[in-house]
């Protein structure tokens, strides 16, 4: 049992540095060019809640970065993003500038379905 205990650590330990290199290896393909290979790392882990390749994926949707500048893709992935770094506001606040309240709100919307989806919430009465 305890080489069990070891290998589902060592599985662990190894997955979670999977995940981080996936963003290193998104940085360094965004930065030498290969915005296709940046892109789909950046979406895999922001699908995953990846709060930093949510707010590099914003950054390639509002500069149209290897990709068609998109605002609104922009918001969305900002606003998750600031959702759990409220130090983003002033950028997710730029972007809002450009957008119609109807296309926040709308979007905005979307983020909320897309987090309870992603994110289980806890019982009422569970402790």
């Amino acid at each position: 049992m305890r080489k069990f205990g070891i290998f589902v650590f060592f599985f662990f330990f190894c997955f979670a540095q999977l995940f981080s290199q996936s963003l290193t290896e998104g940085q360094k393909a965004l930065e030498s060019g290969n915005f296709q290979l940046a892109l789909k790392i950046f979406e895999n882990l922001a699908d995953q809640n990846d709060t930093n390749a949510q707010f590099l994926l914003a950054s390639m949707f509002e500069q149209g970065t290897g990709v068609e500048k998109n605002n609104e893709k922009a918001y969305f992935w900002l606003f998750l993003a600031t959702k759990q770094n409220p130090h983003l506001q002033k950028y997710l606040d730029r972007i809002a500038e450009t957008l119609s309240d109807e296309s926040r709100k709308s979007i905005e919307n979307a983020c909320h379905e897309w987090l309870e989806k992603r994110i289980p919430r806890r019982q009422e009465g569970a402790g």
